[in-house]
């Protein structure tokens, strides 16, 4: 199976995605005015699959559903639009302990989006690892089922007993 992925988009003139793992480590940020949709999902086919695309937006836009779509992911939207200060914060917050640095608005924005969607599912991906530390070639396969199909953690279990 492909390393799973949560990814942030940040749609407009100067598109920008970032690709966190499930475990919340950077793998790539990036920003172009010449990213078309196509440039985006294949950049991202590169590191894995994902399992959530996140906006950092109350109102998912249609830039964002149509990579959510071509990859049958789920969609993360935060409850309300966060100032910039609030986001710069959070991401210098996030960076702190990593060895990154983002370029730009746009690349800080993607970053916001993917971290508050990884923030949304980290209690449920801990919760699937405690579980099955004695069947960890499961983990991923349970994390995928659970998040794409929206299924609870035993009947994702079931389903591959099948």
């Amino acid at each position: 199976m492909d390393k799973l992925l949560i990814i942030g988009i940040d749609p407009g003139t100067t598109k920008s995605y970032a690709i966190l793992d499930v475990n919340g480590n950077i793998l790539d940020v990036k920003s172009s005015k010449k990213f078309n949709i196509n440039d985006i999902v294949n950049n991202i086919i590169k590191f894995g699959n994902p399992i959530l695309i996140g906006t950092d937006v109350s109102k998912i836009p249609k830039f964002v559903d149509e990579i959510s779509s071509r990859f049958n992911s789920r969609t993360f939207k935060p409850e309300i639009n966060l100032q910039r200060k609030h986001k710069i914060k959070l991401v210098k917050k996030f960076l702190k302990k990593k060895n990154f640095e983002i370029k730009n608005k746009h690349e800080n924005d993607a970053l916001i989006a993917a971290i508050l969607a990884y923030k949304s599912i980290k209690n449920l991906l801990k919760k699937i690892e405690d579980k099955y530390l004695d069947k960890k070639y499961l983990i991923d396969d349970i994390k995928n089922l659970v998040l794409r199909d929206k299924i609870n953690i035993k009947e994702a279990e079931n389903s591959l007993d099948d």
